[in-house]
């Protein structure tokens, strides 16, 4: 690769050196395809342990060891246990 090579190609991704310009929809649309599949990666390595339940929803703790869900798929279940563990990376 040479730097002519870089800048004869760089309207093709996201800048246009030669106008000094940055193509800003392309960059974050760029950026929500990669959180999407990283997102995606994440929530298969939670279905696939044994031992684990995966559910997709937003939950409250209602009382000490216990949390009540509003499931993404529709209606509420109650959970109790020793340990929960709540992965709060995703956004709604």
């Amino acid at each position: 690769r040479t730097t002519a090579g870089f800048v004869r190609n760089s309207h093709s991704r996201f800048t246009d050196v030669l106008r000094n310009e940055i193509a800003l929809p392309a960059v974050r649309q760029r950026k929500r395809d990669i959180v999407a599949s990283w997102r995606e990666n994440n929530r298969e390595r939670l279905e696939k342990p044994e031992n684990t339940t995966y559910i997709d929803g937003e939950a409250r703790f209602t009382g000490p060891k216990t949390l009540s869900l509003a499931l993404k798929a529709g209606g509420t279940r109650t959970l109790t246990a020793d340990v929960i563990i709540i992965n709060t990376g995703g956004r709604p």
